[in-house]
């Protein structure tokens, strides 16, 4: 009995997918797609970013499914598990890899923009401004 009895044409077939799909999540994680500061969430001030690795997922995950959907090409349930497990984590690597490189692109990007731009102070926010702002509902209110 073989340790692997599944058709070396499936096999072919199911290593160029692994790889073509492993380049798409790659290009679509390494794709700038939006500003940094798109991802930040919360005061300005604690830089919290929301931008998860969940998309770095969502295409092996389909892979897998499709892998799944031909599972009457496989001769053991065990060869299923290992063939999807192993595209899995191959796919989500390479999505992760994109997300890296992109990130310190962004890294690399603010870097040149801090020493071209010179940085201006921010200004405190201005307290009497927004008192002269609602000081006409005021004097409406007593009326």
């Amino acid at each position: 009995m073989d340790v692997c009895e599944l058709d070396p044409f499936v096999l072919l077939l199911i290593a160029v997918g692994v790889v073509a799909v492993s380049w798409f999540n790659y290009i679509l994680n390494r794709a700038p797609g939006s500003d940094p500061d798109d991802f930040l969430i919360g005061p300005e001030g604690m830089q919290l970013q929301c931008d998860c690795f969940l998309n770095t997922m969502i295409v092996g995950g389909i892979f897998v499914v499709a892998v799944a959907i031909a599972s009457s090409a496989f001769a053991s349930r065990t060869e299923l598990y290992l063939i999807g497990i192993i595209a899995y984590v191959v796919i989500t690597a390479a999505g992760i890899y994109g997300r890296r490189k992109r990130y310190n692109d962004w890294k690399e990007l603010d870097g040149v923009l801090q020493r071209a731009v010179p940085k201006t102070p921010r200004r405190a926010f201005d307290n009497d401004r927004l008192d002269i702002f609602f000081e006409g509902e005021d004097e409406e209110d007593d009326i």
